[in-house]
């Protein structure tokens, strides 16, 4: 007799409700990068409104009162797809949106105003969008009509995360010239320490600059490569370029960073695909495919996180996934919230809800979700542990 093997119709009716539940989770996040998109397409209109303001500026040092004072055609005329009207007061720009635009945001505004260096008319205009703060430096003109929720706009139109929230902010940045780009892009963060994360060398230098700033409450280590590499890029140390930055690094500055209260581990999804066997782990032996090696840097990122929350029971030590997000590495097309992962990382970093004072745990969008099994292994810690200290030529410290 022959058995066919299929799905009953109750259980096709299970499959279904899961997915649709699963469906109505995502769609707020889907609506919402959606208004957040139409946003950004919407901010370059305000471009003809710019040019005006800052000429009168550089030139007299006063801001226009209103449309006609810049010589722009009255509020209601200036549209496009998602906006109804554009007006200048006192120098802000408020859009109003409109048209084919999302009802989340049709008749809200949002504003950019002008930031400048009073006693320096010649140096450029900069403009604060929505809730964002002004440069170092620079003072902010106008009122500020924005009154569309925060978590609906772009990154560049809020309040930087940790800083509104009072907390005292270093970053991070590849080289000095990044490092200042990085202190221009989030106003208020007190500095920016800078090394190349692929040597071993410039992260020994990195935790000097850390160490010199003081202890830190938290320390997050989000940086990483992608999976696109077509071939195995060697480091100056002769090391795969994404195990470098993705698992080495983060390995050699906790190792070396005076220990913080909380540490926070960026893995990925595609953990899952890892190789626990940590065999190779620098692609010398097998054949080379970016995919695997990402996979791999993040299943390690992960274990590295819960081997810390073993060894030092002192730390909150967690790692989370960020989601399938449309970064330069996930590409345009991908489907989850950046700023989700963004505030998990924060949250993880900064709150003290019971949720996030745990330790040794894998999150995503706040909540726990369940890693691949093998990151829990102590033996499997241990080996990762122990071959990092003898690549890298520092052992990790008790």
């Amino acid at each position: 007799m022959r058995w066919y093997h299929g799905f009953t119709m109750m259980e096709l009716m299970a499959v279904v409700a899961v997915v649709a539940i699963l469906a109505t989770l995502a769609l707020p996040s889907y609506l919402d990068r959606i208004v957040r998109d139409q946003i950004k397409e919407a901010l370059p209109l305000a471009d003809i409104a710019k040019q005006p303001i800052a000429t009168s500026w550089s030139l007299i040092q006063t801001f226009p009162a209103d449309n006609a004072s810049a010589d722009l055609p009255p509020t209601e005329k200036i549209v496009a797809n998602y906006v109804s009207a554009v007006a200048v007061e006192n120098g802000a720009i408020h859009i109003t949106f409109g048209n084919r635009v999302n009802g989340k945001i049709a008749g809200k505004i949002l504003t950019l105003r002008p930031a400048v260096v009073e006693d320096a008319p010649i140096v450029p205009i900069a403009w604060a969008c929505g809730y964002a703060e002004a440069p170092e430096k620079m003072t902010v003109k106008g009122e500020n009509r924005t009154n569309i929720p925060e978590p609906l706009l772009p990154m560049e139109c809020r309040a930087r995360l940790m800083v509104k929230d009072g907390h005292r902010v270093a970053l991070h940045a590849r080289n000095e010239k990044r490092a200042k780009e990085a202190l221009t892009s989030v106003p208020g963060a007190e500095t920016a320490v800078a090394g190349d994360l692929s040597s071993i060398a410039e992260c020994r230098k990195i935790a000097e600059q850390v160490n010199a700033l003081g202890a830190f409450d938290a320390v997050i280590h989000n940086a990483g490569v992608g999976y696109r590499e077509p071939r195995r890029i060697a480091t100056v140390d002769g090391l795969p370029h994404v195990f470098a930055i993705n698992t080495l690094a983060p390995y050699i500055l906790t190792a070396l960073i005076r220990k913080p209260k909380r540490l926070v581990y960026l893995s990925s999804g595609l953990h899952r695909s890892g190789d626990p066997s940590l065999k190779d782990l620098t692609w010398s032996a097998r054949p080379w495919s970016g995919s695997s090696a990402y996979a791999d840097s993040k299943l390690h990122d992960l274990i590295l996180a819960f081997a810390v929350a073993r060894k030092w029971p002192d730390v909150l030590s967690n790692a989370l996934e960020p989601g399938w997000v449309a970064t330069k590495m996930g590409g345009p097309g991908a489907p989850d919230d950046l700023d989700a992962g963004a505030e998990t990382q924060v949250w993880l970093a900064t709150s003290n809800d019971p949720e996030a004072m745990v330790s040794g745990e894998y999150f995503y969008h706040r909540k726990r979700r369940a890693p691949e099994p093998a990151a829990r292994d102590e033996k499997i810690q241990e080996r990762l542990i122990a071959e990092c200290a003898r690549i890298s030529g520092m052992p990790f410290p008790s």
